[in-house]
């Protein structure tokens, strides 16, 4: 198991696994320099993204290719993302989450009103897509 950052030409790959989850392909080229891969044996099984706003994030496109799910691999992509919100010295990470709001708890995320979402990550694609208006925020404090 390896956790890389993505190449440039892995960008179709990582859309297709994102469509193949249901997940917003919003905004992803202009971020994708901020995403990292999960390879296992060569296969490209897993994909976090996050976007940068100053010292703000959101933590975005978390996607694990249906064989793996449920195996821990997830859990160390996004710890790992984590980290690297960290490194880039960020003090506020954001996502929304329509299916896992429990499962980011273990993270230390918790969950918040939109109106409480710091206005950097307002101006997200991601954040103002349509289909997530149902979709849980959650904020983790770095």
């Amino acid at each position: 198991m390896r956790i890389v950052p993505v190449e440039t030409q892995d960008l179709p790959q990582v859309k297709k696994l994102l469509e193949e989850v249901n997940l917003s392909l919003a905004g992803i080229e202009e971020h994708f320099q901020h995403f990292l891969k999960l390879m296992v044996d060569g296969e490209l099984v897993a994909v976090a993204g996050l976007e940068l706003y100053s010292t703000i994030g959101l933590l975005r496109s978390i996607a694990v290719i249906p064989e793996y799910r449920h195996s821990g691999l997830g859990r160390g992509l996004i710890r790992a993302m984590i980290n690297k919100a960290r490194a880039l010295e960020l003090t506020h990470l954001y996502l929304l989450t329509e299916t896992a709001a429990e499962y980011f708890r273990q993270f230390g995320f918790r969950p918040i009103g939109r109106r409480d979402v710091h206005p950097a990550i307002e101006k997200s694609e991601q954040f103002r897509s349509a289909s997530l208006e149902d979709a849980v925020c959650m904020h983790l404090k770095l």
